[in-house]
C-alpha cells in the first residue's frame, strides 16, 4: 500500500493511505482555532482530488509523495506580452466577468474599456517608456492601474499603502516616476508626495482602441524591498517573464481545472503575489 506523512511533525499532518481496501485520508491538528469540522471538511476534499489520481502509476505516486518532480514540458520564452493576452480572451470572450467585487461586476470588455481610457490619458500627459506609482491596492481601479500603465507602453511602480510619505518620495527618486496612478482615497495623497502627474484610474472619457505595443523583454514593473534595512532595492520584472509564469500557472496548477477559475486578489498591490493575482485575468480567469 502507500502511506504519505510529513517527514516532521506538523501542526496539521495529513495521512493518506492506500491499500487493496482503498484510499483513506486522516488529518490530525494541534490548532485549537480550527473546528472538527472543518478539519472532516478538508479531508474529505482531499480524498476526493486523491481519487481522481491512478494509484498505480508509480511516477504518480512518487510524485504525490514528494519524491519526484512532476514531469511538465519546458516552457520556451515567450514574445507575447500581458495585454497581448488580454486581447486574445476579449475577442474570445468580450462579455464575460474578469473582475467581480462585493457590489460590481466587470466584463473582459468593461476592462479593455477602462484600461484603453486610462492609457489615452497616461499618453498625452507623460513619454513614452514612463515609470508610473500605483496608488492602489486590491480593487477594480488597482486592476484597471496596473494594465493600462501598460497599455500605454509605461512601467508599473506599485506602491505599498502603508509606507510612509518619504518611503515613497525616495521610490519615486530612485524609479524616476513621473506619474501616478491612483483610487480615489490616495488621489490627495499622490497629489501632495511628490510633483507627478497624477491620474484617477476610472472615470476618463472613452478613448478609440489603443495599445502602444513594447517588445515583451521591457520592463512591466519595478518592485521595490520594504527599506527596513537601508535603502528601498527596485527588482524590474520584464513582461515575458510575467507572461511565462501565467502560462506555467495555467498549465501546472490551473490545467485540471474548470477554466475560468476564481482568484482573490488579496495580497497588496506592493508585493509580488498581488502581479500573479491581477495578471491572470488576462488568461480567462476572475479577480475577486
Amino acid at each position: 500500500g502507500l502511506e504519505v506523512v510529513a517527514d516532521s511533525p506538523a501542526k496539521l499532518d495529513v495521512q493518506i493511505v492506500s491499500s487493496c481496501h482503498g484510499v483513506s485520508v486522516g488529518i490530525t491538528s494541534e490548532l485549537e482555532e480550527i473546528a472538527d469540522t472543518t478539519i472532516d471538511d478538508l479531508a474529505s476534499k482531499i480524498l476526493t482530488a486523491v481519487r481522481r489520481i491512478d494509484l498505480n502509476d508509480v511516477s504518480t505516486i512518487d510524485e504525490l509523495a514528494g519524491y519526484a518532480r512532476p514531469a511538465f514540458p519546458v516552457l520556451q520564452p515567450s514574445n507575447e506580452t500581458i495585454i497581448d493576452l488580454l486581447q486574445e480572451t476579449v475577442a474570445r470572450i468580450p462579455d464575460a466577468p474578469a473582475f467581480v467585487t462585493e457590489n460590481s461586476v466587470h466584463s473582459f470588455s468593461d476592462v479593455v474599456s477602462a484600461t484603453t481610457a486610462l492609457a489615452a490619458q497616461l499618453v498625452k500627459r507623460l513619454q513614452p517608456g514612463a515609470r508610473v506609482l500605483i496608488f492602489a491596492d486590491r480593487s477594480f481601479d488597482a486592476a484597471v492601474a496596473m494594465l493600462g500603465t501598460l497599455r500605454a507602453g509605461m512601467v508599473c511602480v506599485p506602491i505599498l499603502q502603508d509606507h510612509p510619505d518619504d518611503r515613497v518620495r525616495e521610490i519615486v527618486r530612485i524609479s524616476g516616476a513621473t506619474g501616478a496612478v491612483t483610487e480615489p482615497g490616495n488621489l490627495e495623497r499622490a497629489k501632495r508626495i511628490e510633483s507627478l502627474a497624477v491620474l484617477p484610474a476610472l472615470g476618463h472619457p472613452e478613448a478609440d482602441s489603443m495599445s502602444v505595443k513594447a517588445p515583451s523583454s521591457e520592463t512591466a514593473y519595478i518592485l521595490f524591498t520594504s527599506g527596513s534595512t537601508g535603502t528601498p532595492k527596485g527588482v524590474a520584472v520584464a513582461q515575458h517573464s510575467v507572461v511565462n509564469l501565467l502560462r506555467g500557472l495555467d498549465l501546472r496548477i490551473y490545467g485540471s481545472a474548470r477554466a475560468p477559475i476564481r482568484l482573490s486578489v488579496n495580497a497588496p498591490l506592493g508585493i509580488d503575489a498581488a502581479k500573479k493575482q491581477v495578471y491572470s485575468m488576462s488568461l480567462t480567469h476572475i479577480c475577486t
